[in-house]
């Protein structure tokens, strides 16, 4: 649970401008970057705890940045290559609410 708390003190509020707004193939950057944002705080917030549905909505929006990161370049492929690995790492840590 710490290092995912290290990692996402360090990427917080560090998203390139030129991200914003980013469509790509469809996938909608901004939409999939503040879910993942609000998983990465719930699984954090609840001690790495997650609601069932959070979990699996978690798989596409993996699914989505797995898409888009061959796609983008420079310090935005950076940040989003670490916004899917602790996407990755809070899907196969979480555990469901009871």
């Amino acid at each position: 649970m710490n290092d995912i708390k290290k990692m996402w003190g360090e990427l917080q509020n560090t998203l390139p401008t030129e991200a914003i707004e980013l469509n790509i193939d469809g996938i909608d950057l901004t939409g999939t970057h503040r879910f993942a944002c609000d998983c990465i705080n719930e699984f954090i917030r609840n001690d790495g705890k997650l609601e069932a549905e959070t979990i699996t909505r978690l798989h596409p929006c993996k699914a989505e940045l797995q898409k888009v990161i061959p796609h983008i370049k420079g310090e935005t492929q950076v940040y989003f290559a670490k916004l899917y690995r602790l996407c990755d790492l809070v899907s196969s840590r979480g555990t469901t609410m009871s």
